[in-house]
């Protein structure tokens, strides 16, 4: 995961042309919260830290994006509010994601510890929208394997 939004971040600089992109670094991602809203449903929060050394805040204003196992879609990711890092600097935000399961029973199939899951199955396609002053770019990614980032974050 870490690797999908750092790549998505400094794509977004490149683009929009900011002063010391290459100098962005998203030093590391967090697990912090996981809450159950409902029996399809949770909230995951995560710390990012990112080193922003350019002329302006970064504001990551929406994320999106869909799992899938197999051909079929598992769980729909959204951020759930804007999060905001100070230019300038090393800085580190909340982000709160909200991930729907659109089958649970999937989950019963495949075992209810997901350490046991084969992350060889699943990929992630989705889009994270940046700003910084007034311009906003939109990214997407598309079949990612899920196996190549979630070993990034930490817990």
């Amino acid at each position: 995961m870490k690797k999908l939004i750092f790549l998505l971040l400094l794509a977004a600089f490149i683009l929009g042309g900011c002063a010391n992109y290459r100098k962005i670094a998203l030093e590391e991602v967090k697990l912090e919260k996981l809450k159950m809203v409902s029996t399809s449903k949770a909230d995951v929060k995560l710390v990012i830290f990112l080193n922003n050394p350019t002329r302006g805040t970064l504001k990551v204003q929406d994320a999106e994006g869909t799992v899938f196992a197999g051909r079929g879609e598992f769980a729909k990711i959204s951020l759930m509010e804007p999060v905001g890092f100070a230019k300038g600097e090393p800085s580190q935000a909340q982000a709160t994601f909200r991930v729907e399961l659109l089958d649970p029973l999937s989950i019963i199939m495949m075992g209810l510890n997901p350490a046991a899951w084969d992350l060889e199955q699943f990929t992630f396609s989705g889009y994270i929208k940046v700003k910084k002053g007034g311009a906003a770019k939109r990214f997407g990614v598309k079949d990612v394997p899920v196996k190549d980032f979630i070993g990034d974050l930490k817990f």
